[in-house]
């Protein structure tokens, strides 16, 4: 027969006591954890009212709220995109309120950025400063740590349509002819603008713009007329650069404002488009300020889904066109460079057979000396290496040897 512990009444009276302070607490655990979140959303509420504003964690992962810059072994939970731009200087709300409509953005996809709010070198070259600074600083982590792909976005530009991902635009994943494009940038009547545009993370990314940084230092006497705009489009010239490069329609993710005069209609801002981008304008303050209104009032013109309003239709036949055109560009380049030595051939002949010709012989040998040049310069460029300045270059010399090799008389 068992026997029934006995114990004094002080003893289980504290007993009792502990089991009831430990099934409170855990009862305010489990109760905390089911309504954690509309404490939270009570607490900002409350906070928000007040003004007050809580210091920003050393490590966020709110990147858009707290515009810290992406620490050192921070990891994501969610997006691999995030923005990079910059605002310092005198106090300019309307570029405060552009800014917000990003924040916004952000919020929605779940996008982390980078706000650069101070001066990192003279003049117009802190934009590739903190981009080059961003970059490093991911690829200072694991590779599963890291972000993708960086958006700049230039601070004159305001939000429009916030169901509208920057997702969207980058090549298919799963297309391999398109890995190799690591840059997505925008061009308008000047050439390249740099105001928005999309940079794979990577050792690309690394090289790019520590040329674009050093650039006027070794090429001094290089004008540049939009400072580091001009240095990046020159650099993209370079084909080692240049052939990791996407040029997309413009209206995309880099739509210029209304009333611009002589505006084409592939630049100016349509219902529908992401954003507005003021470059150039002059009373710049003030049209921003409309933009940040029709952005603040979110009507239903201007945010409809990318399903509806044709873009995304639009950027898939986009993709598929350019890999289209990249294996055409492939195959013209491998019968290309047959046609050279064809054609070197041809015009040897013909030298021969125009002794007599001395003005003729001169100009045909000219050709074939540059024929001849060109060849022993791409004949080890395979067609995954090969950039648009070598691709025209050999269709001029082509014409050119090809033009010189006919008889005298010929039509």
């Amino acid at each position: 027969m068992l026997k029934t512990a006995c114990f004094p009444p002080q003893l289980r009276q504290r007993r009792v006591a502990s089991l009831l302070v430990v099934a409170s607490f855990i009862s305010l655990l489990l109760h905390f954890t089911l309504y954690r979140e509309s404490w939270r959303h009570r607490a900002h509420q409350v906070l928000g009212l007040s003004g007050f504003k809580a210091p920003a964690p050393k490590q966020s992962h709110d990147a858009s709220e707290s515009e810290k810059p992406l620490g050192i072994g921070q990891t994501y939970e969610g997006s691999r995109i995030g923005k990079v731009t910059m605002l310092y200087g005198p106090s300019r709300p309307v570029y405060e309120r552009a800014l917000r409509t990003h924040k916004v953005h952000n919020q929605i996809h779940g996008y982390h950025m980078v706000v650069q709010r101070h001066e990192m070198l003279p003049g117009f070259w802190t934009k590739p400063s903190i981009i080059l600074s961003v970059i490093l600083n991911e690829l200072s982590k694991a590779p599963n740590d890291r972000l993708e792909w960086l958006f700049w976005i230039d601070a004159d530009s305001v939000i429009i349509n916030y169901n509208t991902p920057l997702d969207i635009f980058l090549p298919p994943s799963h297309v391999e002819e398109l890995a190799h494009i690591n840059i997505l940038v925008t061009k308008d009547w000047n050439g390249l603008n740099n105001g928005i545009f999309g940079l794979r993370v990577g050792p690309y990314a690394a090289e790019l713009f520590a040329s674009i940084v050093a650039y006027s230092h070794y090429k001094p006497d290089t004008p540049l007329i939009f400072h580091d705009q001009s240095a990046m489009e020159e650099v993209l010239k370079m084909t080692k650069f240049g052939k990791h490069s996407a040029t997309l329609p413009q209206r995309w993710f880099n739509a210029y404002t209304t009333g611009i005069e002589n505006m084409p209609v592939e630049s100016e801002v349509q219902a529908g488009d992401l954003l507005v981008h003021f470059a150039g304008v002059g009373n710049r303050e003030s049209v921003m300020a409309h933009w940040c209104d029709v952005s603040e009032k979110r009507e239903a013109k201007w945010l409809s889904h990318a399903s509806e309003n044709g873009l995304l239709e639009q950027v898939r036949t986009f993709w598929d066109r350019y890999k289209t055109d990249l294996v055409q560009n492939k195959e013209n380049w491998v019968q290309g460079k047959m046609k050279l030595q064809e054609a070197i051939g041809k015009a040897q002949d013909a030298l021969t057979s125009r002794a007599g010709a001395a003005a003729d012989s001169e100009a045909l040998r000219k050709a074939l000396q540059a024929a001849r040049d060109l060849n022993a310069t791409v004949y080890t460029i395979g067609p995954d290496d090969v950039g648009d300045t070598e691709r025209d270059k050999l269709s001029t010399v082509l014409k050119e040897v090809e033009k010189a090799s006919k008889p005298p008389n010929a039509a």
